[in-house]
């Protein structure tokens, strides 16, 4: 359970990071650069995070980034969710997109 703290208050801390940025009407490139490095690993520690959720919680071992969030919206973790290029998305039904 220590493990599942750990990469949880990872996960939190490196949103919270990003958080800064995000509200911000205007970045310097480099301001710009950061944000896009602190998306990078917001993005890695919550879907590792997710990950052990799955493997302590529900039982489902998972190695990958998709693999975590197609797991993560057929379990309990996100309840709804929409992914770009799916027959169910209408901006990539080919008639709108194409």
């Amino acid at each position: 359970m220590a493990r599942l703290d750990e990469r949880l208050g990872d996960a939190q801390a490196a949103f919270a990071t990003l958080e800064e940025l995000v509200d911000r009407d205007t970045l310097s490139t480099a301001e710009r650069d950061g944000a896009i490095l602190r998306l990078v690993y917001t993005f890695e520690a919550v879907w590792k995070a997710a990950a052990l959720v799955l493997d302590e919680k529900e039982g489902i071992a998972v190695g990958s980034p998709k693999g975590a969030i197609r797991a993560s919206s057929a379990g309990t973790l996100i309840q709804k969710i929409r992914i770009p290029g799916e027959s169910r998305d209408p901006l990539f039904n080919g008639s709108v997109a194409g």
